[in-house]
C-alpha cells in the first residue's frame, strides 16, 4: 500500500489510527442503536436465519426495510472489494518485484502507476474460486488463512527491532512491545476460534498455504542463483 500514497511513513500511520477509531465509534454506535431499539430479550431471541441487523431495519423502515439492508449491503462490498483489490495487488507486485512471485506480475500501468497486471489476474483468479465454491466456504477459507499472516507480521516487529535495531525507519510502533504483543495474542485467539467453529475449512486454508511453500522456495533458489 505505501506504493499507493505520499509520504507514507507519515500518511498510514495517521490513516489507520483514526480509521481503526471511526470504525469502533461506528461499531460501538450501531450497537447502542440495536439495543435502542430492541429488548435484550428481542435480541437473544432472533432467528439464526435472520440478524439482529435486520430485526432492527424491519422496526424502522418497516416494508423498506429489505430494500434499505440490500443498498447497506452493496455499500459494503463495493467498500471492501476497493480495499481488498488495492491491498492484494500490491502484495503481488512486491512478491514479483522482489523476485519471488512470476516477473511480469511486477508490471505497473504507464498512466497511473498501477499495477494493472496483478489486479487483472487476481479478478480472475476470484471469479473462478466464486464458481467453484460459495460465499460461506470462501469466507471461512480466507478468514483463517489472512490471520495466520496477521500473526505473523506481528511477531516479525520482534524479530525485525532484534535483528535490525538501527535500521531507518519511517513509522515506528506505538506502545511497543506491549501493543504488538496484545496484536499477536488477539490474532492467535481468533485463529483458535475460527479453528473451532470451522475445522475442516481452517485446515484447507492451511494446506494452501503449505502448498505454496515449494513454489517460494522454487522462485527463492531461483533469485539467488541469478544474483550469484
Amino acid at each position: 500500500m505505501t506504493g499507493e500514497v505520499k509520504e507514507p511513513g507519515r500518511t498510514l500511520p495517521r490513516a489507520l489510527i483514526w480509521s481503526m477509531l471511526l470504525i469502533i465509534v461506528l461499531y460501538a454506535s450501531a450497537n447502542v442503536a440495536y439495543f435502542y431499539v430492541l429488548s435484550p430479550a428481542a435480541v437473544a431471541s432472533v432467528s439464526p436465519s435472520s440478524s439482529v441487523g435486520l430485526e432492527v431495519l424491519g422496526r424502522v423502515f418497516g416494508a423498506r426495510a429489505e430494500g434499505v439492508a440490500t443498498a447497506l449491503l452493496l455499500l459494503s462490498i463495493v467498500a471492501t472489494l476497493h480495499v481488498t483489490i488495492l491491498t492484494n495487488s500490491r502484495i503481488t507486485y512486491a512478491l514479483a518485484k522482489d523476485g519471488v512471485f512470476f516477473p511480469w506480475l511486477a508490471g505497473l500501468s504507464r498512466g497511473t502507476s498501477v499495477p494493472a497486471r496483478a489486479i487483472v489476474v487476481g479478478s480472475l483468479l476470484a471469479a473462478i474460486l466464486i464458481l467453484l465454491a460459495n460465499f460461506d466456504v470462501l469466507s471461512d477459507l480466507q478468514i483463517f488463512s489472512v490471520w495466520i499472516f496477521y500473526a505473523l507480521t506481528g511477531g516479525a516487529v520482534f524479530l525485525l527491532r532484534r535483528n535490525e535495531p538501527d535500521a531507518s525507519r519511517p513509522y515506528r510502533t506505538l506502545g511497543y512491545p506491549v501493543v504488538p504483543l496484545v496484536f499477536v495474542a488477539a490474532a492467535v485467539w481468533l485463529l483458535v476460534e475460527a479453528f473451532v467453529g470451522a475445522p475442516v475449512r481452517s485446515l484447507i486454508g492451511l494446506a494452501i498455504i503449505i502448498a505454496a511453500l515449494p513454489v517460494y522456495s522454487l522462485f527463492q533458489r531461483r533469485l539467488q542463483a541469478h544474483s550469484e
